[in-house]
């Protein structure tokens, strides 16, 4: 992955659970296709790789090693996500994997400098190049286990630096050092949930007044949740963060739905004005937000989340209860992604997946 051009991206990280359940994606004349090299033919040029603590199961070394590498024989550069975790960590939950949660705090730092490396002395002997690494996932409120658990709290700038961020900080600076020792050149990202501007405002520059040596900021950007006009609240983000940082931003997850989102996602149903929840409207919403992005003076890249995972929960209790449970332990198939996905409910790629390429 070439860093000085811009980066389009997926986070395609259930095309090999869908593969194990025999569930296909299918080109717009339904002949089936390798979900990497079809994205790749449609522009995609990097990929964001999930990481969870663990050797065996959905997410963790030897599954994101192979999601990896068929990112690689697609020709896509590596955004290398570490989580810290065992299982599902974003802006709600930040929980420690099972077996650091006995650690005390100094335990836990040397451990996730210990992890880090393993990793990438991994991927190095797998001949997997990593551009970019990630420490975490959407960290506003905590990273592996210290999380602000209570809401009113999370409001608190002065109680989240204090209680939170210094203590992540630290975590973040012992993956770093744990990817240094491996890679010397490492490029560190770190990713936060939109939230308000001020809020992002404070997390970087804490980070950086913690001495936290990282090289791009990253966003997660869902317009739907609040219908956002004109890319609005992050235009006012980026220039908040802006007057603290001069790093390039990313946006490491965005998705717009080609249809009314129900299910876990249900409140994601605010239409942005031009563009309907209608396959149409989500090609034109994609094309423009890309567009949009690559003539943003601070924006590098954009890696849409999820566009393989077309599976709407219905469809899911028709599939062997027994083979599901067996292969989606810890990552469930059943949360209502479907209406952002690029493939129909059928495994038929939609128009958006033409929304990438010619957009210069």
């Amino acid at each position: 992955m070439e860093l000085n051009k811009f980066l389009v991206g997926v986070d395609t990280n259930y095309v090999l659970v869908m593969k194990q359940l025999d569930l296909s994606g299918h080109d717009e004349n339904g002949r089936k296709v390798e979900p990497y090299e079809f994205f790749a033919q449609k522009g995609i040029n990097s990929a964001r790789i999930r990481l969870w603590v663990g050797e065996e199961g959905p997410s963790r070394l030897k599954y994101a090693l192979e999601t990896a590498k068929m990112a690689k024989e697609a020709r896509m550069g590596i955004l290398l996500v570490l989580f810290l975790s065992d299982k599902w960590a974003d802006l709600y939950k930040q929980p420690a994997p099972e077996i650091w949660t006995n650690l005390n705090f100094d335990q836990k730092k040397e451990v996730i400098e210990d992890y880090a490396r393993k990793v990438i002395e991994r991927f190095k002997k797998e001949n997997v190049e990593v551009s970019m690494y990630s420490i975490g996932n959407e960290i506003n409120y905590g990273l592996c286990g210290v999380f602000a658990h209570d809401k009113k709290s999370r409001k608190r700038i002065e109680w989240l630096k204090n209680k939170i961020w210094s203590k992540i900080a630290t975590f973040i600076k012992a993956g770093i050092r744990g990817i240094k020792t491996i890679d010397s050149n490492a490029k560190i990202m770190l990713h936060v949930a939109m939230i308000k501007p001020e809020f992002a405002k404070a997390f970087f520059k804490t980070m950086r007044d913690l001495d936290v040596d990282f090289d791009y900021v990253a966003l997660s950007y869902y317009p739907m949740i609040n219908g956002d006009t004109a890319y609005a609240s992050l235009n006012t983000t980026i220039e908040a963060i802006s007057e603290v940082l001069n790093s390039p931003i990313f946006i490491a997850e965005y998705a717009y739905p080609s249809s009314i989102p129900r299910g876990q996602f249900w409140f994601m149903n605010k239409q942005v004005p031009g563009y309907p929840f209608t396959p149409l409207g989500q090609k034109e919403w994609i094309k423009d937000f890309i567009r949009y992005c690559r003539k943003h003076p601070k924006i590098n890249g954009a890696f849409y989340w999820s566009p393989e995972m077309y599976l709407e929960p219905s469809f899911i209790r028709k599939l062997p209860k027994e083979k599901v449970r067996e292969i989606t332990y810890d990552m469930p198939l059943n949360f209502g992604w479907s209406p952002m996905s690029l493939f129909n409910n059928n495994g038929i790629a939609k128009v958006s997946v033409n929304s990438f390429s010619s957009l210069d």
